[in-house]
């Protein structure tokens, strides 16, 4: 083998090696998301206060339901709702964030109205958006993925106690339920 053709070779060899890790570097990695519209934060309850209707009670708010408490948010028009969930022991911190389409059993529960149009999560993802939206702006690094349910994991520290869980639930195509958040190992 000539140098010339030796030289093309490796020309070759790196540019392959070049369009690989190109492919690799635009690919989305998973991020997790940590709030609802700047407002409400998880693991993070000072802005909660300030939410609250003027003469009302935090404690009116919260509501427990199937062995679970939280305090239940709706958008502006009433046809979002967003929980914020509070696990045992937290001292009133929110561990884990719902979103879904509003249904009659949800008008029962006690809910503080927000001044928004839609509940979203920082990097984007709302109710109404595609499989293909979910997966441009999240990933393809779901642990499963359905005709109607993705679910995404993500441990960003060994040592910690709380697994990070974000799932999405579809219906003809369209997200219908968001939940992500912090659970018990």
């Amino acid at each position: 083998m000539n140098d010339a053709n030796r030289i093309n070779r490796i020309a070759i060899i790196l540019f392959i090696a070049l369009l690989q890790s190109a492919v690799a570097i635009s690919q989305t990695v998973f991020m997790p998301d940590y709030s609802l519209n700047s407002m409400l934060t998880l693991k993070d309850t000072s802005r909660l206060y300030a939410l609250i209707p003027k003469g009302s009670m935090a404690q009116q708010y919260v509501y427990e339901g199937n062995d679970r408490v939280f305090v239940t948010f709706t958008n502006n028009t009433g046809t979002e709702y967003a929980k914020a969930f509070l696990h045992e022991g937290t001292h009133f911190t929110f561990y884990e964030f719902e979103i879904g389409m509003m249904n009659e059993s949800m008008y029962e529960v006690p809910a503080i109205m927000l001044s928004l149009e839609h509940f979203m999560t920082e990097s984007g993802i709302r109710l109404g958006l595609t499989k293909d939206e979910i997966t441009d702006i999240k990933g393809n690094d779901y642990m499963f993925f359905s005709d109607n349910k993705a679910c995404f994991y993500y441990k960003a520290n060994p040592l910690e106690e709380l697994d990070y869980l974000y799932t999405v639930t579809f219906s003809e195509g369209l997200v219908t339920q968001i939940a992500f958040g912090f659970h018990p190992l």
